[in-house]
């Protein structure tokens, strides 16, 4: 009898566990920094921006991520992307009774161009923003430097992801303006 209970057991947790895997994957639930790509996105030739590093970092990882290839040329990538510029700007969102700033907005904003793997643009000098206000604490200076670093840390994961998804959305684009009638 108790083999049968511990067989039992043993079963319920493998259906369970299944059960819960199954409830996971069909809400569309996946892995933080994992994107689905299309298949124009497979091989990608980033051009760096110097000043961008951290940035082009997490790009790439967010690309490697979703199944793509950064290449290094443009000869056999599908898409290029070059970033021409990214900015931060950090400014006072609301003050106290005596003028300290007591909530921050931080921005960002990326302007980038894409080109097919023709040489043909498909957004020239397009731009991306986000920002976040977040409160201050005038008294707490080193703890607030910190709170604006993760503020800044999750900026940049918002921008990959906006970025990605405006690709995807200008490729889709093209491929609907590319395909003929049905008449």
């Amino acid at each position: 009898m108790k083999d049968i209970v511990q067989a039992f057991n043993g079963t319920l947790k493998w259906s369970l566990l299944v059960a819960i895997i199954l409830v996971v994957m069909s809400c569309g639930w996946r892995l933080r920094g994992s994107v689905e790509l299309p298949s124009q996105m497979k091989k990608i030739n980033l051009i760096q921006l110097a000043e961008a590093r951290e940035f082009y970092k997490r790009l790439k990882r967010t690309l490697q991520y979703g199944g793509a290839e950064v290449v290094e040329t443009k000869v056999g990538a599908d898409i290029s992307l070059t970033i021409t510029q990214v900015e931060s700007e950090s400014k006072s969102a609301a003050v106290d009774s005596v003028g300290r700033t007591v909530a921050k907005e931080i921005s960002m904003t990326l302007i980038f161009n894409l080109q097919d793997n023709q040489g043909i643009s498909l957004a020239e000098q397009d731009e991306v923003r986000t920002s976040r206000i977040f409160r201050y604490n005038p008294d707490n200076v080193l703890g607030m430097e910190r709170e604006e670093s993760r503020v800044v840390s999750g900026l940049t994961d918002e921008m990959v992801a906006a970025l990605i998804s405006r690709i995807k959305n200008i490729i889709t684009r093209q491929d609907l303006q590319g395909q003929p009638s049905a008449d």
